[in-house]
């Protein structure tokens, strides 16, 4: 699992360069298995075998981030930029912080995984921890404009390998931004028409 992913980022640079674009990649350094087991005994969640071996790779990574922008340094779940996907540390703090937000005190809330920088809405990924399918767990996309109960009926993937294939393949192969799952114009747009605003700026 996830031989393809070096690939897939070169891929990628390819297209950057092609379009003039800022973008890169940050992957952070592989959990221990102790490092899951710790969290997994801490939150009394199992994770997902598609995300725990992604985690196993890379605890934690930053996608199709651009250049310029930053991250900041009072919460280890905001990027102002690209798509953030959670280390264990992260994990922790932002479905706290989720929680918070919530006013649900239903502790079945879906898992967040990724934060969206580069929509900056506030929109973040997860996964359905309630459904899972093959020991997998469908993720969605949480749009924090809408109550949470709402969230379960937003599948975008099948699984956590899924969904970061899926967005590679929206950049490789159409030219596109990442975050597939949005429908409309305002999102729904090519890297192409990015580029062109970018070099009249």
């Amino acid at each position: 699992m996830y031989e393809w992913t070096n690939d897939s980022i070169e891929q990628s640079y390819k297209i950057f360069n092609e379009l003039s674009l800022d973008w890169g990649f940050k992957l952070n350094e592989p959990a221990t298995e102790e490092d899951l087991r710790e969290y997994e005994l801490t939150t009394g969640i199992t994770l997902p075998p598609s995300y725990r071996l992604f985690l196993l790779k890379h605890n934690g990574a930053h996608l199709f981030l651009s250049k310029s922008g930053s991250l900041s340094t009072t919460y280890s779940w905001w990027a102002d930029s690209g798509i953030l996907v959670f280390g264990t540390a992260a994990l922790t703090e932002y479905r706290n912080f989720v929680y918070k937000l919530s006013d649900n005190s239903d502790r079945r809330l879906p898992l967040p995984i990724a934060y969206l920088g580069r929509i900056g809405t506030g929109d973040f990924c997860s996964l359905d921890m309630n459904n899972s399918t093959d020991f997998e767990s469908p993720v969605l996309d949480c749009n924090p404009d809408y109550p949470s109960d709402e969230w379960l009926n937003s599948v975008i993937a099948n699984s956590f390998e899924d969904w970061l294939k899926e967005m590679f393949s929206r950049v490789i192969s159409h030219k596109s931004f990442p975050e597939y799952w949005f429908k409309d114009t305002l999102y729904d747009c090519s890297l192409c028409s990015r580029s062109q605003e970018g070099n009249q700026d």
